[in-house]
């Protein structure tokens, strides 16, 4: 994330780190240290929304206008306590896309991150100490339950069985299992309380695979670190790495994505680059060959990419006209084309109503509309796809009674939404406690959990994190 003055200019003095991104109508917004308000991108104005305070608006009748001709404007006078959560819409030509953003500039009083489910290598976080023999460090947690030692986390991204958390400082905390390094601390020690990474920052966004991690610093460069057997490092090595190793070549990335055994970089061009194993073709560059340094992914249609995920050996993405593509294994239907056929580059899946963002579990997919539905996709098994059976779908189907989602996660048999409420809702297998709802009884609908106050979600193998 680009440091900004008023006039949209590099400012040194300062930094401060949300959860960002550019929504479907190419807007996206930045709370500064200072109680300014940054937008990124072209549109004729915004609406800003509190949530839960329908009756607060900003500017005239909630719309701010803003100049078209600049990719960076400022909203001055703005002012909203740390955590607050923000409808976000643009008015201009392509008017009703919106994201969610929780306000965030780094002030001590946050909410910690929460975390529950399995727990046996540490990956709650709920560990006395980083010490695996510490107090609580491998209980199963089937409530919502305090990361130990966190405080100003904006987002977290969720391993197999390793967790990740991005602090306001720029700063990135793994826990968990830690075979392969991909800790990032250095060592092959599984930790029962976060630890930093070492080597890199400032960080803007995080991803966890199956045993290795990556994260985009402020300048756009991805790093890697852990398990590197099928190249998903990128770094032209299949060597495990303990620390983070910049990926050559790849710059101007806005997000990225873990699968199994690969890897995604979304640009801000809109663009996507694959790397690792590609046996079914999970990379999206038209072969089944694996790749240790990073490929283009083929667009279908040729526009541009603005949200990301992979699954187990699956890929997906959504452009901004809204319309879903995946690629890669299909087994049980986790790419939405109506088939089983493995793909090799993108098939459509979805289009419209525009989608904002998608997410992939280990063999299902998922994606929330604009309009604050949220669709499901491929293995059922478990109830993941929270339709209320355990009927796989090769087609995406709309998951019930959820309104107002801002997004979502997958796991290995769970899912999980968060709703411009804070509230959080769960579906999916229960057995270790993953769905946070106080039991073990699985749930093959959303249902509520306790937290209240959330801004992202992320779901592990058998864990689930909020922040």
């Amino acid at each position: 994330m680009a440091r900004l003055t008023a006039n949209g200019q590099a400012d040194p003095t300062y930094r401060t780190r949300v959860p960002y991104g550019l929504n479907t109508s190419g807007i996206g917004l930045i709370p500064m240290a200072d109680g300014r308000l940054v937008v990124v991108g072209r549109t004729e104005a915004i609406r800003l929304l509190p949530s839960g305070a329908p009756d607060r608006s900003y500017g005239d009748g909630g719309r701010i206008p803003l100049n078209p001709d600049n990719d960076f404007d400022v909203v001055d006078g703005y002012a909203e306590p740390d955590g607050t959560l923000l409808t976000v819409g643009s008015t201009g030509p392509w008017d009703g896309g919106f994201m969610l953003v929780r306000t965030r500039t780094g002030s001590p009083g946050l909410p910690a991150p929460q975390a529950w489910g399995w727990n046996a290598v540490g990956q709650v976080g709920t560990g006395a100490t980083a010490d695996m023999g510490s107090a609580g460090a491998t209980a199963d947690r089937h409530t919502p339950t305090t990361v130990n030692g966190l405080t100003n986390v904006v987002s977290v991204a969720a391993g197999l069985y390793h967790s990740l958390a991005l602090r306001a400082d720029g700063t990135v905390w793994d826990w968990g299992w830690n075979t392969a390094g991909q800790l990032g601390d250095g060592t092959t020690t599984d930790r029962a309380a976060p630890v930093r990474v070492q080597g890199i920052g400032p960080v803007q966004a995080i991803a966890a695979g199956l045993a290795h991690s990556l994260a985009v610093t402020d300048d756009g460069k991805v790093w890697a670190w852990g398990w590197n057997a099928a190249g998903q490092l990128g770094d032209g090595t299949t060597t495990d790495r303990h620390t983070p190793v910049a990926i050559d070549g790849v710059a101007d990335v806005k997000a990225v994505a873990a699968g199994g055994l690969h890897s995604l970089a979304l640009s801000n061009g809109g663009s996507v680059l694959a790397w690792g194993w590609n046996a079914f073709g999970q990379l999206g560059d038209g072969t089944t060959t694996d790749r240790h340094t990073p490929v283009g992914v083929v667009a279908y249609p040729d526009r541009p990419f603005v949200s990301i995920a992979a699954g187990t050996y699956h890929s997906l993405a959504a452009s901004d006209t809204g319309l879903v593509q995946a690629w890669g294994w299909n087994v049980v239907g986790q790419l939405g084309d109506g088939t089983t056929i493995d793909r090799h580059t993108p098939v459509a899946t979805f289009a419209g109503p525009n989608v904002r963002s998608v997410a992939a579990g280990s063999l299902h997919s998922l994606a929330v509309l604009d309009d604050g539905t949220v669709q499901a996709w491929g293995w059922n098994g478990a109830g993941m796809l929270g339709d209320g059976t355990l009927v796989d779908r090769h087609l995406p189907v709309t998951v019930p009674g959820l309104t107002g989602a801002r997004s979502v996660a997958g796991g290995s048999y769970h899912s999980l939404a968060v709703g411009v409420d804070g509230r959080v809702r769960a579906w999916g297998w229960n057995g270790v406690g993953a769905l946070g709802t106080g039991g073990t009884a699985d749930s093959f609908v959303p249902t509520l959990t306790p937290v209240t106050n959330a801004a992202v979600v992320a779901a592990g193998g058998l864990h689930s994190l909020v922040a």
